[in-house]
């Protein structure tokens, strides 16, 4: 908004020079070809085009789009009558009149000749501080991903053509979703920024540092061997901040290899720092004898992504007294090449890539589409990611436009939050439920039992469904789990919430849950996830 206050000022004070350059022309035209006839009428429009000068000039910080639209219905209301006088002189100083309109048009010619030189190196400036923006990371005023992808490619050419080596490192902050939790989202920023700057400050001028996302970053390290590499890497890791560690994965480029085999390579290198213990650098390794390596997550992802390789299935949700469905849980699941991938490790790596936004709302695209399976009238219940779930660019807005594309009530839907996720901001959570609640959509907290925070995430929340975690209904008969349990029945009573137990497999452990006095479950016993239409629910023989 600010760049475009100060292009409507520059074009303001633009507009003032032509007007008062174009007045003093008209003074020296009038010398040079005097008119006693129209000479009040031309000293009017010099004054007039003196005075808008003037008014353009003291007001250029005050201008905007209609001012300048206004400016410019004038100005040729203004240039028509100039022109109308001009015609309609005597034919008695007609050579006169021709001298007049060779300097003027002339003038004219030149100072729109210095304008439009001055609009566009202005223009010019205004599109490089926007491209910069459009490349640099807000919170680190680093290079972003955006920059990182259009600068590898044409490093990579660069050295092709003059043989010149790179390497190519991913760096991770260990433990920084602990980080961000103990101590608050905005220490967690200050992290990132301190050390962007530290890292940024032990590299050579040459060297490219980037956010890939979230707690990841990137460096291109021009003309370096690996050797050099792992050493200037090493000082990085040293100097990180406020007492973190950070795990490092290296590939030195091959010479043949495009710019995504590379990155996946450094990124399986920093895969294998986290696996054994992170806070260490692996250098990947390349064998040329042998055939290329697997393309790793990095591609896999965005690969999954950009062909929309997911599927549905459908799991109900049963009254366990008469076997009835009150409703079906929606379930990811990979599909063309993906086929058989874990949709939980694909979401763990998305986050670590910056891309859970983009598969949140492909998983949420994909149960939708397939809704018209499911009986009219049965709940559709969909996991969601708590963070997307908070993400100010796909608000309710963007859900109930999804909704309305698939003719989906959202008294349909039912959301469910893992309690897994932890809950920084406690207030902003209940704002967003309440928005999302005042449409007509419910909510679930789902894998109760398997978090660190479950009555903290039940307050906040006031959910309309609690759903057991498996581990917690297998051991529903031991003493702990029992209490548990009761702890969560109590809850629902008090608040309202249906409880429904999840990871039901025999019909003894869905007897021992309705003796507890849970009514609703979920399971193998019940039905197992299907792809195909859905119609009726196989007895469990659970009474």
């Amino acid at each position: 908004m600010r760049s475009q206050r100060d292009s409507y000022a520059a074009l303001s004070r633009g507009l003032a020079y032509l007007f008062l350059l174009g007045s003093l022309f008209a003074l020296a035209a009038m010398a040079i070809t005097p008119d006693d006839a129209r000479r009040p009428e031309v000293l009017s429009l010099i004054g007039a085009g003196m005075g808008a000068a003037a008014v353009l000039w003291l007001r250029s910080h005050r201008m905007n789009r209609w001012t300048c639209r206004l400016l410019t219905l004038v100005g040729s209301a203004a240039t028509a009558t100039a022109v109308y006088l001009t015609e309609s002189a005597d034919n008695s100083t007609s050579s006169d009149v021709n001298r007049l309109h060779w300097f003027l048009t002339v003038g004219t010619f030149l100072l729109g000749g210095v304008l439009i030189h001055r609009l566009v190196l202005r223009l010019r400036e205004y599109v490089q501080i926007l491209d910069s923006i459009a490349r640099t990371d807000n919170l680190t005023a680093i290079p972003n991903r955006r920059a990182w992808d259009e600068a590898l490619p044409t490093e990579l050419d660069r050295c092709r053509r003059e043989g010149r080596p790179v390497c190519v490192a991913m760096l991770d902050i260990d433990h920084f979703k602990a980080f961000n939790d103990s101590r608050g989202h905005q220490e967690g920023d200050m992290l990132l920024r301190r050390a962007a700057t530290s890292w940024q400050g032990q590299l050579r001028e040459e060297d490219f540092l980037a956010r890939y996302g979230g707690e990841e970053f990137a460096v291109i390290l021009r003309n370096c061997t690996l050797p050099d590499a792992a050493v200037a890497l090493e000082r990085l890791r040293e100097v990180t901040p406020d007492g973190q560690t950070c795990s490092v994965g290296l590939a030195a480029w091959d010479g043949r290899e495009s710019p995504l085999q590379l990155v996946a390579r450094a990124d399986d290198a920093l895969y294998t720092s986290k696996k054994q213990g992170r806070d260490r650098l692996t250098v990947a390794e390349w064998n040329h004898a042998a055939p290329p390596p697997p393309s790793g997550w990095t591609v896999a992802v965005r690969e999954l992504i950009d062909a929309n390789a997911v599927m549905t299935a459908y799991q109900p949700i049963v009254d366990l007294r008469s076997d009835v469905a009150l409703g079906y849980e929606a379930l990811a699941r990979t599909s063309g090449r993906s086929t058989g991938v874990p949709i939980g490790e694909v979401f763990a790596n998305a986050k670590r890539l910056g891309l859970t936004r983009e598969l949140d709302w492909l998983c949420r695209r994909a149960a939708l589409r397939s809704a018209g399976r499911i009986p009219q009238g049965s709940l559709i219940f969909l996991n969601v990611s708590l963070a997307q779930l908070l993400d100010p660019l796909h608000d309710v807005d963007q859900m109930l436009l999804l909704l309305d594309y698939h003719k989906v009530s959202p008294k349909r839907l039912v959301l469910e939050v893992s309690e897994r996720d932890h809950i920084a901001d406690r207030e902003r959570f209940r704002t967003v439920l309440t928005d999302y609640r005042r449409h007509g959509f419910r909510f679930a907290i789902d894998d109760i039992g398997d978090g660190r925070s479950a009555l903290e995430t039940l307050v906040a929340a006031t959910p309309e469904f609690v759903k057991v975690a498996p581990s917690l209904t297998h051991a529903c008969e031991g003493t702990v789990e029992h209490a548990a349990l009761c702890a969560v029945l109590a809850f629902s009573q008090r608040s309202g919430a249906l409880v429904i137990a999840e990871g039901l497999e025999s019909v003894e452990n869905a007897q021992r849950i309705q003796r507890i006095g849970i009514t609703h479950g979920q399971g193998y016993l019940l039905s197992r996830p299907s792809f195909e239409t859905v119609a009726t629910v196989p007895s469990t023989a659970a009474g």
